[in-house]
């Protein structure tokens, strides 16, 4: 019988064995467990500035190792090709150094997931949260390459940009710029926002069946959700950012609870009114 390994989950030992795999590695060649652990640690990096205001997010954030763009410059210049072949998901956040950023991001250029909290020259991954108005200045019309590959596309300050009552010197969009850019975007069926959007004005972006979920982190206190539209989920309260954004490392995020209940709706499993639910709720796979 020939077994589909593509199909099969990483393997998973049991900590006790895993110890003693790791001793024995140590005890034998003082390289192999830095060979077999680093590719782990570069997995997942978050690249972020601090700064004094932020202190109480600060000390939230060092839950998780923030790894210092020094680092990451120094296995760019001794280890070509390292963190092309290790790094999957990339949070950049807050970097004052844009050009240093720029040089990150490009070793780092098979990333499938990217937190880019800062504008970007390019972005082309599957799972992509971005600031609004940074994607429509990048591809006004859809025209710029990573646009084709995003399956997953979180837009961020969405307040600033689409509220004309609290703007601060911030572009405000009409709505006609964001359905074009979407409609570009041919592999995309899960977008999600982390403001309300004004729904009336992206109708023709919501109207595209090929789009199968949307999210908004929080509640329209206006009332105006699609609340008839079984594709719509509405997450509140809105999760940390961070915390999220590390849940979607092991597709634990707000879209993986989403797509799942969706699911749930449509074999009758929950009630099909529903439409508000909680970052932490179960994943409906019961």
């Amino acid at each position: 019988m020939e077994i589909q390994l593509s199909h099969m989950p990483d393997p998973a030992l049991p900590l006790d064995l895993e110890r003693t795999i790791f001793e024995i590695a140590a005890l034998s060649h003082s390289r192999i467990p830095k060979l077999m652990v680093e590719p782990l640690l570069y997995r997942v990096i978050m690249l972020r500035g601090y700064f004094p205001w932020f202190s109480e997010a600060a000390a939230e954030n060092n839950k998780f190792p923030h790894c210092p763009a020094e680092v990451l410059l120094r296995i760019i210049e001794t280890k070509p090709g390292f963190l092309q072949n290790h790094v999957q998901h990339l949070f950049l956040d807050h970097v004052t150094n844009v050009s240093i950023t720029e040089i990150i991001l490009s070793a780092c250029n098979r990333v499938t997931n990217l937190f880019a909290g800062i504008r970007v020259s390019f972005a082309d991954s599957l799972h992509v949260s971005i600031d609004v108005g940074d994607l429509l200045t990048l591809a006004p019309r859809g025209n710029f390459p990573f646009v084709l590959t995003i399956t997953h596309l979180e837009l961020l300050n969405m307040y600033d940009h689409f509220d004309e009552t609290w703007n601060e010197g911030d572009t405000v969009y009409t709505g006609e710029e964001l359905n074009v850019c979407l409609a570009s975007m041919r592999h995309l069926p899960h977008v999600a926002f982390d403001y309300p959007p004004p729904y009336a004005k992206l109708s023709p972006s919501f109207s595209n069946q090929r789009i199968v979920c949307i999210v908004t982190l929080g509640a329209d206190r206006n009332g105006n959700e699609p609340v008839g539209d079984e594709r719509f989920v509405c997450i509140e309260p809105e999760p940390p950012t961070e915390t999220n954004w590390l849940r979607g490392t092991e597709e634990r995020d707000f879209r993986a609870v989403a797509e799942a209940f969706i699911a749930a709706k449509r074999t009758k499993r929950v009630d099909s009114s529903l439409y508000r639910i909680s970052a932490d709720d179960a994943l409906w796979d019961s």
